[in-house]
């Protein structure tokens, strides 16, 4: 009897070891690139396990000529740095996390700032999915808002090549739910493990899609300047961006708002810079889901009007809408996967903004640079796991 429990022990002993060296191990998200500099970009993953892992960086694909660059932090969630870069240089990596290696991919750091080297990117956002409820009794037609249209968009943005994207926020429905954001970066995974992501808050990376509480996208994102990711600026090549977050106060007197008149007065002096873009989130001219903004009209408009912004990019609404005031271009591409929203209350149908173009579509703007000249083109996506698109609208500035 002894000699029969002892066995028995033996095999639930070797039983739970199975089971602890089951335990899933390497990269659950990721590497996710993001902010390319000219001398610098960095590097995000999540691993399955705690641990610190590393960086295989090299100017040649077979990484003969490798360098090894440490995460200095314990965790399940890496960011790393790469620095002393050369610019405008196509560089090769490897992740290695939990003893498995990431495939090797590869990037280009940013121009100088200043540089006329032509450039392309691309800004699209609202990519969350509809909730599990009707989605507001006002929708007309509620087109979209599933992963496979998420999915449409980000196999078509990542077949026009360009340099970096521009998220302009409600990356997900919930910023407080770690399996939105895990699907987020599966659906993205192609696209970001090669091509920079610059970051912007929506309303819905945090609780509620109301603005409040805090979100976990502050563990995933990283902005420019490193800190917390809120507001910040981006220059690249000649081109300045400025990134606001319409979830925290934009009014006078504000932390935000001081930083950034302070931002584009200084912008509007450099001779490095020929062009100034605003990205954020919550829409300033609307004529669909949530209309007009009077605070932003009264408040931001004139800071831009002042120091020669060229185009705000915004979302928050899921459709695509172009107006033009004062010769400033403001530009609502909401349509990454995102149920669509269609004209609604009567009131929305008059807007202070000068309307060009509308299109309740899932859509992205690729923007090209060239010197003084930027062009633009909309694309509009197919959808429904179907990543052919067609053109909107084109628009030289």
């Amino acid at each position: 009897m002894k000699n029969r429990f002892l066995l028995v022990c033996c095999i639930l002993f070797l039983l739970s070891c199975s089971h602890i060296t089951n335990i899933k191990k390497g990269f659950k998200i990721g590497p996710v690139l993001q902010v390319a500099n000219y001398d610098s970009t960095s590097i995000m993953w999540e691993s399955y396990a705690e641990d610190t892992g590393f960086v295989r960086v090299a100017s040649k694909k077979d990484m003969k000529d490798a360098k090894i660059i440490n995460d200095t932090i314990t965790s399940k969630i890496h960011k790393v740095k790469l620095t002393d870069l050369v610019q405008t240089t196509r560089y090769y990596y490897q992740a290695v996390t939990n003893g498995k290696d990431s495939p090797i991919e590869s990037f280009v750091t940013a121009p100088s700032k200043g540089s006329k080297s032509p450039f392309r990117f691309i800004v699209y956002g609202d990519s969350r999915v509809a909730p599990n409820i009707p989605y507001l009794h006002l929708i007309k037609d509620s087109k979209f808002g599933r992963h496979e249209d998420h999915m449409s968009v980000s196999s078509s943005i990542f077949s026009y090549s360009p340099d970096f994207v521009i998220h302009i926020g409600d990356f997900v429905l919930s910023g407080l739910d770690l399996e939105d954001i895990y699907n987020f970066f599966c659906i993205e995974k192609e696209l970001l493990s090669k091509v920079p992501l610059v970051g912007v808050y929506g309303n819905h990376e945090f609780k509620g899609g109301y603005s409040e509480d805090n979100s976990h996208m502050d563990d995933y994102l990283i902005p420019p300047e490193g800190g917390t990711f809120s507001w910040y600026q981006y220059n690249y090549g000649n081109v300045h961006f400025l990134i606001l977050n319409t979830s925290a106060p934009l009014s006078p007197g504000s932390e935000q708002y001081n930083f950034m008149e302070e931002d584009l007065s200084s912008a509007s002096k450099d001779l490095n810079i020929n062009h100034i873009i605003i990205a954020m989130h919550k829409t300033i001219f609307s004529i669909s889901g949530h209309g007009d903004s009077k605070n932003f009209i009264k408040n931001l408009i004139p800071l831009f009007e002042k120091y020669g912004v060229k185009i705000v990019f915004y979302g928050h609404d899921h459709d695509y809408q172009h107006f033009i005031k004062n010769n400033i271009h403001y530009i609502l591409t909401g349509g990454a996967g995102a149920p669509a929203h269609e004209v609604r209350r009567e009131k929305y149908k008059t807007t202070e903004g000068n309307l060009i173009k509308y299109n309740p579509c899932l859509n992205y703007v690729i923007v090209d640079v060239y010197g003084k000249n930027l062009e633009l083109e909309v694309r509009k996506v197919q959808g429904n796991g179907n990543s052919a698109s067609a053109v909107v609208e084109k628009i030289d500035i």
